[in-house]
Formats: structure tokens, C-alpha cells, sequence
């Protein structure tokens, strides 16, 4: 069985640096704030997302708190427009089960270690439909998931 957040690989930036001038300093810049817009609280029964279902396109930040014995996983999937929320988890609990949908995109995710907080950045620069997961994989491997639904834009 494998886990959504856990099948799609996780892209690394690679950092550049610019030539500049001889003796000119290049002027730095500020990074982004991210909005704030929410907490995904994981327990063994159920993940409570307390969040607004509909996100701005900018640069967000979502608190992520794992009240379990097992590593939480979170991410963030864009969903295809050919496609719908209600396909991601007819997919997720369907036979082929738990698997990594082809007509979605992971945005961001991030591991938070037992009985911890973390915090997930993802830029969301298209409007549409995404889904937030959390979850977990117990000692035996069974992967408990859950889903919400955002619209942005």
C-alpha cells in the first residue's frame, strides 16, 4: 500500500547566484511572507482542518500538528480541471487504493515527526480544486488517510 504524499517525489530547488559587477552589490531582496491560512491537526480517528475552503493564489502557510505515535505526512495536490475532488478519493479508497492520482500535482508536502508541529509553504499560483491530505502509517503499514477540499482563486 503506498501513501499519496508519500508516492510523488519531492522536487529540490537548486539555488543559482547571479554575476554582479565588480565592486556593485547587488541590492538584496525580501523574501515573502506567507499567508496564513490555517492548521491541519492529525489524530489516529480523524484530521481536523481548520482552514477556509477557499484559498487566495499566493504564497500560503498551513500549521500542521501530528498528535499521534506515527510520523504525520501532509501535502497539498492540484487537481487536474478534467477532474474532481470526489475522483481523488474515490481513488484513494478504491481497489487500486492509495496511490498517487495521474490527473493531479503535488504542490507541496511535509513529514511532521510523532506528537509535533510543523508547517507546510506551498505556492498556489493557479485557481482550481486541490485536496489536503494528512495521514499516517502505522507499525503494521496500514495507511490511514484523510481528505478537504479547497477551491482557489
Amino acid at each position: 500500500m503506498r501513501f499519496v504524499v508519500g508516492m510523488i517525489a519531492i522536487v529540490a530547488a537548486a539555488c543559482g547566484q547571479t554575476a554582479t559587477q565588480t565592486g556593485v552589490s547587488p541590492t538584496p531582496q525580501a523574501s515573502p511572507t506567507p499567508q496564513e491560512v490555517g492548521t491541519a491537526t492529525l489524530t489516529e480517528t480523524e484530521c481536523d482542518f481548520a482552514m477556509p475552503d477557499r484559498l487566495p493564489t499566493t504564497l500560503l502557510s498551513f500549521n500542521l500538528v501530528t498528535q499521534t505515535k506515527f510520523t504525520g505526512h501532509f501535502g497539498l495536490i492540484r487537481i487536474d480541471d478534467e477532474h474532481t475532488y470526489k475522483d481523488l478519493v474515490d481513488l484513494w479508497y478504491s481497489s487500486s487504493g492509495q496511490v498517487a492520482p495521474s490527473f493531479g500535482a503535488l504542490v507541496a508536502e511535509q513529514a511532521v515527526p510523532p506528537n509535533s508541529s510543523g508547517r507546510l509553504v506551498a505556492t498556489i499560483t493557479l485557481k482550481g480544486t486541490y485536496a489536503f491530505h494528512c495521514g499516517y502509517k502505522d507499525e503494521s503499514g496500514k495507511v490511514t488517510g484523510f481528505f478537504h477540499e479547497l477551491k482557489a482563486g
